[in-house]
Protein backbone atom coordinates (compact mmCIF):
# COMPACT_ATOMS: atom_id res chain seq x y z
CA UNK A 1 0.00 0.00 0.00
CA UNK A 2 2.88 2.76 0.29
CA UNK A 3 4.07 2.03 -2.72
CA UNK A 4 1.13 2.82 -3.86
CA UNK A 5 0.98 5.76 -2.49
CA UNK A 6 4.22 6.95 -3.50
CA UNK A 7 3.59 5.91 -7.47
CA UNK A 8 0.19 7.70 -7.13
CA UNK A 9 -1.63 11.18 -6.70
CA UNK A 10 -4.42 9.62 -4.14
CA UNK A 11 -6.04 11.85 -1.98
CA UNK A 12 -9.01 13.90 -0.31
CA UNK A 13 -8.21 17.11 1.09
CA UNK A 14 -10.53 18.18 4.39
CA UNK A 15 -9.35 21.54 5.51
CA UNK A 16 -5.47 21.53 5.91
CA UNK A 17 -5.30 17.72 5.88
CA UNK A 18 -5.13 15.50 3.33
CA UNK A 19 -6.76 11.50 3.46
CA UNK A 20 -5.55 8.76 0.83
CA UNK A 21 -6.93 5.39 1.75
CA UNK A 22 -9.30 3.56 4.48
CA UNK A 23 -8.75 0.23 5.64
CA UNK A 24 -10.24 -2.75 7.20
CA UNK A 25 -9.05 -6.02 7.66
CA UNK A 26 -8.76 -6.85 3.70
CA UNK A 27 -11.00 -4.28 2.71
CA UNK A 28 -9.52 -0.93 1.04
CA UNK A 29 -10.94 2.37 -0.05
CA UNK A 30 -8.86 4.28 -1.78
CA UNK A 31 -9.45 8.66 -1.97
CA UNK A 32 -9.06 10.78 -4.91
CA UNK A 33 -10.18 14.20 -6.25
CA UNK A 34 -10.79 13.21 -9.48
CA UNK A 35 -10.73 10.14 -11.58
CA UNK A 36 -8.29 9.68 -13.25
CA UNK A 37 -6.26 10.04 -10.32
CA UNK A 38 -8.29 7.43 -9.13
CA UNK A 39 -7.64 5.17 -12.00
CA UNK A 40 -4.00 5.43 -11.85
CA UNK A 41 -4.23 4.97 -8.28
CA UNK A 42 -5.56 1.20 -8.89
CA UNK A 43 -3.95 0.47 -11.80
CA UNK A 44 -0.37 1.30 -9.78
CA UNK A 45 -1.85 -1.33 -6.34
CA UNK A 46 -2.73 -4.36 -8.93
CA UNK A 47 0.33 -3.63 -10.34
CA UNK A 48 2.00 -4.04 -6.98
CA UNK A 49 -0.44 -6.40 -5.39
CA UNK A 50 0.67 -8.93 -8.32
CA UNK A 51 4.35 -8.54 -7.37
CA UNK A 52 3.05 -10.36 -4.04
CA UNK A 53 0.96 -12.97 -5.59
CA UNK A 54 -2.36 -10.90 -5.40
CA UNK A 55 -4.74 -10.28 -7.26
CA UNK A 56 -7.57 -7.30 -6.99
CA UNK A 57 -11.26 -8.84 -7.72
CA UNK A 58 -12.46 -6.08 -10.15
CA UNK A 59 -16.35 -7.56 -9.52
CA UNK A 60 -16.08 -6.59 -6.16
CA UNK A 61 -14.60 -3.66 -6.78
CA UNK A 62 -16.36 -0.20 -7.46
CA UNK A 63 -16.37 3.15 -7.37
CA UNK A 64 -18.55 5.80 -5.77
CA UNK A 65 -18.48 9.64 -6.95
CA UNK A 66 -19.32 12.00 -3.99
CA UNK A 67 -21.34 15.05 -5.55
CA UNK A 68 -22.34 15.32 -9.15
CA UNK A 69 -22.59 11.64 -10.46
CA UNK A 70 -23.94 12.81 -13.85
CA UNK A 71 -20.43 13.79 -15.07
CA UNK A 72 -19.17 10.45 -14.30
CA UNK A 73 -18.84 7.46 -16.60
CA UNK A 74 -21.31 4.36 -15.63
CA UNK A 75 -18.40 1.43 -16.27
CA UNK A 76 -14.74 2.43 -15.60
CA UNK A 77 -11.90 0.54 -17.25
CA UNK A 78 -8.84 -0.34 -15.12
CA UNK A 79 -6.35 -2.45 -16.97
CA UNK A 80 -8.57 -5.74 -17.65
CA UNK A 81 -11.15 -5.09 -15.31
CA UNK A 82 -14.66 -2.69 -15.85
CA UNK A 83 -15.17 -1.22 -12.25
CA UNK A 84 -18.97 0.21 -12.15
CA UNK A 85 -19.93 3.58 -10.88
CA UNK A 86 -22.88 3.35 -8.37
CA UNK A 87 -24.74 5.87 -6.70
CA UNK A 88 -24.75 3.73 -3.40
CA UNK A 89 -22.77 1.27 -1.44
CA UNK A 90 -22.64 -1.02 1.57
CA UNK A 91 -19.76 -1.40 3.78
CA UNK A 92 -19.42 -2.48 7.27
CA UNK A 93 -23.41 -3.09 6.93
CA UNK A 94 -23.94 0.80 6.19
CA UNK A 95 -25.17 2.01 3.43
CA UNK A 96 -23.21 5.33 1.75
CA UNK A 97 -24.84 7.43 -0.91
CA UNK A 98 -23.58 9.77 -3.37
CA UNK A 99 -25.42 12.97 -1.88
CA UNK A 100 -23.98 11.99 1.90
CA UNK A 101 -26.86 11.81 2.77
CA UNK A 102 -28.49 9.25 5.63
CA UNK A 103 -32.11 9.50 4.71
CA UNK A 104 -30.96 5.89 2.60
CA UNK A 105 -29.89 4.06 5.21
CA UNK A 106 -32.63 5.54 7.57
CA UNK A 107 -35.17 3.82 5.55
CA UNK A 108 -33.12 0.25 4.91
CA UNK A 109 -32.82 0.31 8.68
CA UNK A 110 -36.50 0.98 8.95
CA UNK A 111 -37.20 -2.00 6.27
CA UNK A 112 -35.13 -4.47 7.88
CA UNK A 113 -36.82 -3.73 11.39
CA UNK A 114 -40.32 -3.74 9.77
CA UNK A 115 -38.85 -7.27 9.08
CA UNK A 116 -37.87 -8.34 11.53
CA UNK A 117 -40.96 -7.30 13.50
CA UNK A 118 -42.97 -9.64 11.09
CA UNK A 119 -40.89 -12.79 11.56
CA UNK A 120 -41.74 -12.47 15.42
CA UNK A 121 -44.83 -11.56 15.18
CA UNK A 122 -46.25 -14.76 15.66
CA UNK A 123 -43.91 -16.47 18.14
CA UNK A 124 -43.43 -13.65 20.40
CA UNK A 125 -45.57 -10.16 19.83
CA UNK A 126 -48.80 -12.45 19.62
CA UNK A 127 -48.18 -14.60 22.56
CA UNK A 128 -48.71 -14.63 26.03
CA UNK A 129 -45.63 -13.14 27.67
CA UNK A 130 -45.60 -10.48 29.49
CA UNK A 131 -45.72 -6.75 27.95
CA UNK A 132 -42.62 -5.41 29.63
CA UNK A 133 -41.11 -8.68 28.46
CA UNK A 134 -41.81 -8.19 25.45
CA UNK A 135 -40.86 -4.13 25.41
CA UNK A 136 -37.27 -5.29 26.82
CA UNK A 137 -36.91 -8.42 23.96
CA UNK A 138 -37.49 -5.42 21.96
CA UNK A 139 -35.21 -3.28 22.84
CA UNK A 140 -32.69 -5.71 23.13
CA UNK A 141 -32.85 -7.60 20.04
CA UNK A 142 -34.40 -5.28 17.53
CA UNK A 143 -33.79 -1.58 18.30
CA UNK A 144 -29.79 -2.18 17.82
CA UNK A 145 -30.46 -3.29 14.23
CA UNK A 146 -32.75 -0.13 13.92
CA UNK A 147 -30.07 2.36 15.52
CA UNK A 148 -26.72 0.70 14.37
CA UNK A 149 -24.21 3.44 12.75
CA UNK A 150 -26.57 5.98 13.94
CA UNK A 151 -23.65 7.75 15.43
CA UNK A 152 -22.91 8.90 12.04
CA UNK A 153 -26.43 9.61 10.74
CA UNK A 154 -27.46 13.05 9.99
CA UNK A 155 -30.49 14.01 11.41
CA UNK A 156 -32.92 16.08 10.01
CA UNK A 157 -36.35 16.29 11.67
CA UNK A 158 -38.46 14.95 8.81
CA UNK A 159 -35.87 11.91 9.35
CA UNK A 160 -36.37 12.24 13.42
CA UNK A 161 -40.00 12.02 12.76
CA UNK A 162 -39.37 9.25 10.32
CA UNK A 163 -37.68 7.15 13.19
CA UNK A 164 -40.45 8.14 15.70
CA UNK A 165 -43.32 7.01 14.19
CA UNK A 166 -41.76 3.77 13.03
CA UNK A 167 -40.74 3.27 16.87
CA UNK A 168 -44.19 4.51 18.22
CA UNK A 169 -45.84 1.63 15.42
CA UNK A 170 -43.50 -0.95 16.33
CA UNK A 171 -44.72 -0.33 20.29
CA UNK A 172 -48.77 -0.20 18.98
CA UNK A 173 -47.90 -4.22 17.65
CA UNK A 174 -46.60 -5.07 20.41
CA UNK A 175 -49.19 -4.12 23.24
CA UNK A 176 -51.99 -5.44 20.44
CA UNK A 177 -53.30 -1.85 19.90
CA UNK A 178 -55.90 -1.80 16.94
CA UNK A 179 -55.95 1.49 14.51
CA UNK A 180 -59.10 1.00 15.14
CA UNK A 181 -58.48 2.62 18.69
CA UNK A 182 -57.83 5.95 19.10
CA UNK A 183 -54.73 5.88 21.32
CA UNK A 184 -52.55 8.43 21.55
CA UNK A 185 -48.78 8.37 21.28
CA UNK A 186 -48.05 10.08 24.56
CA UNK A 187 -50.37 6.99 26.55
CA UNK A 188 -47.61 4.59 24.11
CA UNK A 189 -44.65 5.94 25.48
CA UNK A 190 -46.12 6.01 28.99
CA UNK A 191 -47.25 2.41 28.97
CA UNK A 192 -43.70 1.18 27.39
CA UNK A 193 -41.62 3.96 29.29
CA UNK A 194 -39.75 3.79 26.71
CA UNK A 195 -37.42 6.98 25.07
CA UNK A 196 -38.28 7.28 21.54
CA UNK A 197 -35.50 6.78 18.96
CA UNK A 198 -34.73 10.48 18.16
CA UNK A 199 -34.04 10.85 21.70
CA UNK A 200 -31.50 7.54 21.69
CA UNK A 201 -29.65 9.24 18.68
CA UNK A 202 -29.57 12.39 20.26
CA UNK A 203 -27.18 11.62 22.95
CA UNK A 204 -25.12 8.82 20.74
CA UNK A 205 -24.10 10.92 18.14
CA UNK A 206 -22.07 13.68 21.28
CA UNK A 207 -20.77 10.61 22.76
CA UNK A 208 -19.33 9.44 19.25
CA UNK A 209 -17.80 12.87 18.92
CA UNK A 210 -16.40 12.44 22.44
CA UNK A 211 -15.00 9.43 21.48
CA UNK A 212 -13.07 10.96 18.41
CA UNK A 213 -11.44 13.90 20.70
CA UNK A 214 -10.25 11.76 22.88
CA UNK A 215 -8.29 9.44 20.33
CA UNK A 216 -4.73 9.34 19.44
CA UNK A 217 -4.38 12.37 17.53
CA UNK A 218 -2.26 10.79 14.36
CA UNK A 219 -5.49 8.74 14.29
CA UNK A 220 -7.70 9.48 10.95
CA UNK A 221 -10.79 10.19 12.55
CA UNK A 222 -9.29 12.71 15.25
CA UNK A 223 -7.67 14.61 12.75
CA UNK A 224 -11.05 14.30 9.89
CA UNK A 225 -12.62 16.35 12.77
CA UNK A 226 -10.22 18.55 14.16
CA UNK A 227 -9.68 19.72 10.40
CA UNK A 228 -12.85 20.02 9.47
CA UNK A 229 -13.50 22.23 12.32
CA UNK A 230 -10.75 24.58 11.21
CA UNK A 231 -11.12 24.94 7.18
CA UNK A 232 -8.78 27.14 5.23
CA UNK A 233 -8.37 30.99 5.83
CA UNK A 234 -9.36 31.17 1.90
CA UNK A 235 -12.18 29.09 2.25
CA UNK A 236 -15.97 30.58 1.85
CA UNK A 237 -19.20 28.88 2.03
CA UNK A 238 -20.79 28.14 -1.07
CA UNK A 239 -23.78 30.20 -2.15
CA UNK A 240 -27.17 28.70 -1.38
CA UNK A 241 -28.46 27.48 2.40
CA UNK A 242 -26.00 25.28 3.88
CA UNK A 243 -26.59 21.75 3.93
CA UNK A 244 -27.31 19.85 7.05
CA UNK A 245 -24.10 17.68 8.69
CA UNK A 246 -22.88 15.43 11.47
CA UNK A 247 -20.97 18.65 13.09
CA UNK A 248 -24.04 20.92 12.14
CA UNK A 249 -26.16 18.81 14.29
CA UNK A 250 -23.52 18.14 16.83
CA UNK A 251 -23.13 22.02 17.01
CA UNK A 252 -26.95 22.23 17.47
CA UNK A 253 -27.26 20.22 19.99
CA UNK A 254 -24.31 21.68 22.00
CA UNK A 255 -26.04 25.21 21.84
CA UNK A 256 -28.33 23.28 23.56
CA UNK A 257 -25.88 23.43 27.09
CA UNK A 258 -25.15 27.33 25.62
CA UNK A 259 -21.30 26.14 23.87
CA UNK A 260 -20.13 25.95 21.01
CA UNK A 261 -18.83 23.40 18.82
CA UNK A 262 -15.02 24.40 19.02
CA UNK A 263 -15.76 24.88 23.14
CA UNK A 264 -17.08 21.21 22.78
CA UNK A 265 -14.33 19.82 20.81
CA UNK A 266 -12.10 20.89 24.01
CA UNK A 267 -14.77 20.15 26.64
CA UNK A 268 -14.82 16.76 24.89
CA UNK A 269 -12.33 15.70 26.74
CA UNK A 270 -13.13 15.58 30.11
CA UNK A 271 -15.77 12.53 30.38
CA UNK A 272 -17.48 13.43 33.35
CA UNK A 273 -17.69 17.02 32.30
CA UNK A 274 -19.08 16.02 28.74
CA UNK A 275 -21.24 13.43 30.47
CA UNK A 276 -23.28 16.34 32.13
CA UNK A 277 -23.35 18.70 29.17
CA UNK A 278 -24.90 15.55 26.92
CA UNK A 279 -27.89 15.37 29.96
CA UNK A 280 -28.14 18.69 29.73
CA UNK A 281 -28.92 19.37 26.16
CA UNK A 282 -30.80 15.99 25.96
CA UNK A 283 -33.22 17.50 28.86
CA UNK A 284 -34.01 20.54 26.20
Amino acid sequence: MQCTLERSSLGVNIGCQSFTDLDYADDVALLAELLHFLTHGLEVMSEEASLLGLQMNGAKTNIQCIGDIDSVPQVVHVGSSQLEVVNEFTYLAACTTCDISSESEILRRIDIVRNCMALLEKHVWKSDIRVDTKVRLYQAYVLPVLVYGSEAWTITKVLARRLDAFDTWSFRNILRIPYTRHVTNAFVRETTACRSVSCIIKTRSPRFFSHMTCSDSRQDRHQAVRASLRPPRDWTRPRGRPRTTWLRGIDVDVQLANISIHSAWRKANDRVLWRRIIDSATLH
